[in-house]
């Protein structure tokens, strides 16, 4: 590693990767916030045409 090129090459991806870490967590944080809707599971099988009730939500 006595080469200056190769030293400035890795403090560049150094500095490259960690603004691409940034501004993916950025963008990952505005999408953690925007509206959800929330969603209800089956919580056993249920058969075609059988009412639903609490319990099997």
């Amino acid at each position: 590693m006595n080469s200056p090129r190769a030293l400035v090459m890795i403090l560049v991806s150094v500095v490259i990767g960690l603004a691409a870490v940034v501004l993916a967590s950025r963008w990952m944080m505005r999408q953690v916030n925007m509206a959800t809707t929330p969603i209800v599971v089956a919580a056993t099988d249920i058969d075609l045409g059988t009412p639903l009730t609490p319990q099997m939500v």
